[in-house]
């Protein structure tokens, strides 16, 4: 019996994690707009359908006595928007393309006719958003798609909007992730949402994580006067949508390849008769989506591999087995960068005179200085001065492995509660 209600726990926790969606952030748009007649006057009662291309869902809204509708909490995508009235010809806007965080505009005249006939229109965007006082921009699929990008690293482009710019990460293991600041900022204080989710983070600021490339459909950036479901932040806002499957399979890949065979010398290289350095970097993934159930249930999955491998050389300077002992005696025949005798020479810091001959008596080194030597590896040469490298390694350098997998629930007719019906 405790096994079965542990089963049937654990179950229920997996169907409402994974089934039941949220929407805790800014990660969807709205679009609203007034129905009228060929004299201008307000249609009451039409109804206003905008059904996503992609996966087939369908929403509606019923316009006012004024003839306005508003329909909230679409997810970014391409819409067909009809709309239907009594005595009037049927409306037909199609391909009308809403953005993350977009309050979309578009406004319909009907005319008179039966409601059988078919009146296709142009959708436009408008040229200034009226319905709203944010500063931002919304990086298109378009434009994720087409623009050329270092690294795969999807917040890099949002420094194609204004008063945008790269900086640097203040977490030296998240040398891949990227990071953008506004207004001169410096970057810690944008606040990141993925999908509605938190992904800042809180200690150093910036991203939390990367997300495959392949799997961002599309992401919004504001700059000034956000609204307070997009708060906690001082210093800009960045929204990302993940991609999700639809009612067609479609899957993509991708492979970059470069070494030195295809490189030169640069120009410090030539001067030295050094072989040219080795160079390796790969990058390379894919991304599959489509319907687990038509019109309901979709999964989605990508993934990128990013691999960087420079022959740049790291000197090295390990200590050896006379200076483990004390005897710094070659600083006394250091020289400087000209050439000239600059000697150091090592003063005992309890008596305030000069060691003789720079050697250091065994009983006054640290008895925790002599077990932190047995953890840095011997000299590969038995001598040498204090001042040169005496070792020269090759320098590697590696990338990182970014996966997203997304399964989405759209509708289940009797199954799901009415508000996802909706």
């Amino acid at each position: 019996m405790k096994l079965c209600c542990r089963t049937l726990g654990v179950a229920f926790l997996l169907v409402f994690v994974f089934v039941f969606p949220s929407y805790p952030q800014v990660n969807t748009a709205d679009i609203t707009g007034r129905v009228t007649d060929q004299q201008g006057l307000v249609v009451p009662g039409a109804i206003v359908t905008a059904t996503n291309k992609r996966t087939g869902r369908a929403r509606t809204a019923t316009t006012n006595d004024g003839g306005d509708y508003t329909i909230t909490q679409l997810p970014p995508g391409r819409y067909d928007l009809t709309v239907e009235a009594k005595s009037f010809n049927k409306v037909l806007a199609q391909d009308f393309e809403l953005n993350v965080g977009s309050k979309a505009t578009q406004n319909f005249e009907l005319k008179p006719g039966e409601i059988t006939a078919t009146v296709q229109v142009t959708s436009e965007a408008a040229v200034v958003d009226t319905t709203t006082s944010e500063i931002g921009k919304s990086i298109t699929p378009t434009e994720l798609q087409t623009l050329p990008l270092l690294n795969r690293t999807f917040a890099n482009l949002s420094i194609i909007a204004p008063e945008a710019r790269p900086v640097g990460t203040f977490d030296p293991t998240k040398t891949h992730v990227g990071n953008v600041a506004f207004s001169g900022g410096d970057g810690r204080q944008v606040d990141v949402n993925v999908d509605g989710g938190d992904n800042k983070d809180n200690v150093v600021g910036s991203l939390l994580q990367n997300f495959a490339y392949e799997g961002i459909q599309e992401f919004q950036v504001l700059e000034h006067r956000w609204t307070s479901e997009s708060g906690r932040s001082v210093g800009g806002v960045v929204n990302v949508v993940s991609k999700s499957g639809s009612n067609e399979l479609h899957g993509s890949g991708f492979f970059n390849f470069r070494n030195q065979s295809l490189r030169t010398k640069d120009f410090f290289e030539k001067q030295t008769t050094d072989e040219k350095p080795s160079y390796n970097r790969e990058e390379y993934g894919g991304s599959v989506g489509g319907p687990i159930a038509k019109d309901k249930m979709f999964f989605f999955a990508g993934f990128d591999i990013f691999r960087h491998t420079a022959g740049s050389l790291l000197n090295v300077r390990h200590p050896t087995s006379a200076e483990r002992g004390g005897d710094l005696s070659d600083l006394l025949e250091r020289l400087d960068a000209r050439g000239a005798a600059a000697p150091v020479r090592l003063n005992d810091p309890l008596s305030g005179q000069l060691f003789p001959n720079n050697m250091i008596p065994a009983s006054r080194i640290s008895p925790v200085a002599a077990e932190l030597f047995k953890l840095i590896p011997a000299a590969p040469v038995p001598s040498g001065r204090l001042t040169d490298f005496n070792e020269t390694r090759p320098l590697k350098r590696t990338g990182q492995n970014h996966v997203c997998c997304r399964s989405s629930l759209e509708r289940i007719p009797g199954c799901s509660p009415s508000w996802l019906e909706s």
